[in-house]
């Protein structure tokens, strides 16, 4: 927060926790850590949490197939992924026995591009699929829940992967992060913030970075 909070100026975007008055109460109490778990409900914009006592609520904004989203829970730092695409029944097997087994391939690269910093998250899958799948998001490094993932995540060094097919959950798996990449978040996010920083108000352009991004490096590259 020493880093992000020389954008707090910037900052914009609206905390999954903030998403609907009444089930404030209900995340806010939630227990921290691994005692929780997140999980796509049926209902589209809502999210469930498992347990004893499961509960559902709502969240801001929508989720794209196929792209991972981010936010902070109870402490915990959550991707979620939902896969949406022909043929991924076929390929469930194979990717839950690389979230069982924990063999599917977690990178975050920190991109001081020319009109816009960004953060890439990548998660790739490989067991018993044709070809390897590859995921990703670039990330805002104004957004809320894109802050508070990277500080959770910087602080414990854990975070939970769940992953689902059309919104039915195919399996979470929760891991954890080297002290080295750790400090790697540490590294890169200060110099996101310092690179956004940089840019006068005229320069920036977030649509821009992710355009010019995407048609120079391609999806999986790196993995």
């Amino acid at each position: 927060m020493d880093v992000l909070g020389r954008l707090e100026s910037w900052t914009k975007g609206q905390l999954l926790v903030d998403a609907d008055p009444k089930y404030s109460d209900i995340i806010r109490a939630l227990p921290s850590g691994e005692t929780t778990s997140m999980r796509l409900s049926e209902s589209p914009g809502t999210i469930s949490i498992t347990g004893e006592n499961p509960r559902i609520f709502g969240y801001p904004g929508t989720l794209e197939y196929n792209m991972p989203a981010i936010t902070e829970l109870s402490g915990m730092p959550r991707i979620l992924i939902d896969l949406g695409y022909s043929g991924v029944e076929h390929e469930a097997k194979g990717i839950m026995h690389d979230i069982v087994n924990r063999t599917y391939r977690l990178r975050i690269s920190y991109l001081a591009l020319k009109s816009y910093p960004l953060i890439r998250l990548q998660v790739s899958f490989y067991s018993f699929l044709q070809e390897p799948l590859h995921l990703e998001v670039l990330s805002d490094v104004l957004d809320l829940n894109v802050q508070n993932f990277y500080t959770a995540l910087y602080e414990t060094g854990k975070y939970e992967l769940s992953v689902h097919v059309t919104r039915k959950h195919l399996g979470s798996v929760f891991s954890t992060v080297t002290e080295e990449q750790q400090s790697d978040i540490h590294r890169g996010m200060s110099g996101v913030v310092s690179s956004f920083q940089a840019l006068t108000e005229s320069e920036r352009s977030m649509e821009r970075a992710v355009r010019d991004f995407e048609r120079r490096h391609p999806l999986g590259e790196g993995m």
